[in-house]
C-alpha cells in the first residue's frame, strides 16, 4: 500500500512538471526545433585534413552545448568556435561555426546572445588554446573567398538570453536545426567561379564541419545585383545588366541551389512571405534562430590564397558529392565503367566547343585529326559526345558522369571538369596563349586542374603552350594549336583513364 501511494504521488508530480513545461514553453513563444533527417556522412574517399581535425572537435563542443541547452532552457545563449586564429591571421582567414544565432527577418539584422562571464574564446586558434572572446573586434569573418567583405552580428547582447530578448521584443521565435550556410557570391555569372567561390565555400564548410546534409539552408547576404558598380562581385561577365542577372540566376540555380533541398536566401530580396513558407508558420515578426551557422571564406582567396590550394580536394569531392546527390545522379560502378570499356569496347569522350575569348581556334580540326588517326585503343571504339553546358543541369550530369575523357579548353568549361568521376582524364591546354606569356601559371593552371588530378585522380596532360601552338597569336585570347601534339596528348590522356579503371577492377577482385 505504501508503495502504490509513493507511485501515485509520482505520477501526480510528474504530471504537473509536464503541464508547467507545455505551458511555459507555450507562453515564451519558442518553437521546439524541427527535426531533420541528418546526413553525416562523408563523401566516398572523403579523407579528414590534420588541420580540420581540431574543426570536428570544437564541433563535437558546439552540438554539446546544443544538447544540454533546450530552447525552454533558461540559459539559452549564442556559441561559437572558430579554427586558423592565429597571432599571424586576422578576420579574412577565420572559419567559424555560430551556434544559436538569430536572424531578425522584418530588419534583416543578425544577434549574437553572449554569455561574457562563462564564454570561452570562440575567435581561438586550434594551436594555441583558447581566450576570452573580443566582441569588439569590427569584423569576425569574411563571408566570400577574396577577403573583400566582412561580417559580424549587427547586435550582440551582454548577459541577455534569447528567451529573455523575445520576450522584450515580442519576437515569434522559430528554431533551425539544420546546417546553414552564410556567405556572399563573387562573379557568379560565370560557371566556373560560381562553382568554385560560391559552390567551393559551401563545399569548405561541409569538409571543415563534417556536415554533409543536403537538406540544409544557404544563405546569401548578398543577390545577383548586376548593376555596373557590383557586376564583377556578384554577377560578372555578361554583356548587359540583364545578361548578367539571368547568368548569374542561372549558374545560382545550377551550382548552389544544386546543393540544398530547401530555397536559397537571398537576404536583400528576402520576404516575410518566404520565411512564413519555408517555416509553415504566420508568424508575422519572426526571429529564425540558427543551431548550426558556419561562414568565414577568406582564406579561400583564388588568386594567390594559400588556403584554397590546401583544402580545393576536399571542397570540390563535397561540391560534387552534394550536388549528385541532389539532382539525384549516381556515379558510375567500377564494374560498370569496366565492362563498358574492356567488354563493350566503348570509350567515351567529351568534347565542348568553347566561343568567345581565350579558344582555340581550329579545335574541331584537331578532334576531326584525332579522330581519324585514333578512331581505336586498346580495342575499344571510341564514341564521341558534344556538349554546351546550355542543357538541364541533370543532363549535364549524366553526359559528365559517363565521361571518360573530357576534351575543351581551360576556363569554365574546364572548371566544370569538377563533377567527372574520380579516374576521368581532363585533355585541356594552360591559361595562356604563347610561350613566355606572363599570364602561364595561373589559377586555373596551379590551383584547379592540379589539385583535381589529387581529387578526381585524373591525368591533366599538357604543361607548356609551346606543345601546342603553331605561331604566336595576334592577341593571347585564341590560338591556333598543333593537331598532332593534342593527338599525342589525347593518347596520353586516354591511356591513363582507361588503366585506371583496369587497376581498380583487378584490385577489387571483380
Amino acid at each position: 500500500m505504501r508503495n502504490r501511494s509513493l507511485f501515485i504521488t509520482l505520477v501526480v508530480v510528474l504530471s504537473q512538471l509536464a503541464g508547467f513545461i507545455f505551458f511555459y514553453s507555450r507562453s515564451n513563444k519558442l518553437e521546439v526545433p524541427r527535426g531533420n533527417n541528418i546526413d553525416h556522412q562523408p563523401p566516398p574517399n572523403y579523407h579528414i585534413h590534420e588541420e580540420h581535425k581540431p574543426a570536428y572537435e570544437q564541433k563535437k563542443q558546439v552540438e554539446q552545448k546544443n544538447n544540454s541547452e533546450s530552447p525552454q532552457s533558461e540559459a539559452l545563449y549564442s556559441h561559437h568556435f572558430c579554427v586558423r586564429n592565429s597571432i599571424h591571421e586576422t578576420w579574412k582567414e577565420r572559419s567559424c561555426m555560430f551556434s544559436n544565432i538569430c536572424f531578425d527577418v522584418n530588419k534583416r539584422q543578425w544577434h549574437y546572445f553572449a554569455n561574457v562571464d562563462n564564454e570561452l574564446s570562440t575567435f581561438h586558434t586550434d594551436f594555441q588554446g583558447r581566450s576570452k572572446t573580443n566582441f569588439d573586434e569590427p569584423h569576425w569573418v569574411s563571408l566570400d573567398s577574396r577577403g573583400q567583405f566582412p561580417w559580424k552580428a549587427d547586435h550582440i547582447h551582454s548577459k541577455t538570453t534569447i528567451r529573455e530578448y523575445a520576450d522584450k521584443e515580442k519576437y515569434d521565435v522559430i528554431w533551425d536545426d539544420r546546417p546553414t550556410f552564410l556567405l556572399r557570391r563573387h562573379a557568379c555569372g560565370n560557371a566556373g567561379h560560381c562553382l568554385l567561390e560560391a559552390s567551393g565555400l559551401i563545399g569548405h564548410d561541409m569538409s571543415l564541419w563534417s556536415e554533409f546534409d543536403i537538406n540544409n539552408r544557404i544563405i546569401f547576404m548578398d543577390a545577383c545585383d548586376c548593376t555596373e558598380t557590383v557586376a564583377q562581385i556578384s554577377c560578372g561577365g555578361g554583356i548587359t545588366d540583364q545578361h548578367r542577372f539571368d547568368l548569374c540566376e542561372k549558374f545560382t540555380n545550377a551550382y548552389v541551389q544544386g546543393m540544398s533541398n530547401n530555397p536559397i536566401v537571398n537576404v536583400p530580396q528576402l520576404e516575410l512571405s518566404q520565411i512564413q513558407k519555408d517555416y509553415s508558420t504566420k508568424a508575422v515578426n519572426p526571429f529564425v534562430c540558427h543551431k548550426r551557422l558556419m561562414s568565414g571564406h577568406g582564406q579561400l582567396t583564388p588568386y594567390g590564397g594559400q588556403g584554397f590550394k590546401m583544402h580545393a580536394s576536399n571542397s570540390f569531392r563535397a561540391v560534387r558529392y552534394a550536388i549528385l546527390k541532389k539532382n539525384n545522379v549516381k556515379t558510375p560502378s567500377i564494374q560498370d565503367r569496366y565492362e563498358r570499356i574492356f567488354k563493350n569496347k566503348i570509350f567515351n569522350v567529351l568534347v565542348h566547343y568553347k566561343k568567345g575569348r581565350r579558344t582555340v581556334l581550329n579545335l574541331r580540326e584537331c578532334v576531326n585529326y584525332i579522330q581519324n588517326h585514333h578512331p581505336v585503343l586498346r580495342g575499344s571504339k571510341i564514341v564521341y559526345r558534344n556538349i554546351t553546358f546550355q542543357e538541364p543541369i541533370k543532363e549535364q550530369l549524366e553526359v559528365l558522369q559517363s565521361t571518360d575523357l573530357f576534351f575543351t579548353v581551360f576556363g569554365s568549361a574546364s572548371v566544370q571538369s569538377l563533377l567527372l568521376p574520380d579516374g576521368a582524364s581532363l585533355l585541356t591546354s594552360p591559361a595562356c596563349s604563347y610561350p613566355g606569356y606572363d599570364k602561364c601559371n595561373t589559377f586555373e593552371t596551379e590551383v584547379v586542374h592540379s589539385h583535381m588530378t589529387q581529387y578526381n585522380d585524373f591525368s591533366y596532360t599538357v604543361e607548356s603552350e609551346e606543345e601546342l601552338v603553331q605561331e604566336p597569336p595576334e592577341n593571347y585570347y585564341s590560338i591556333n594549336a598543333k593537331c598532332d601534339r593534342y593527338a599525342d596528348q589525347f593518347i596520353r590522356a586516354a591511356t591513363h583513364a582507361m588503366n585506371w579503371v583496369e587497376v581498380r577492377h583487378n584490385k577489387n577482385g571483380y
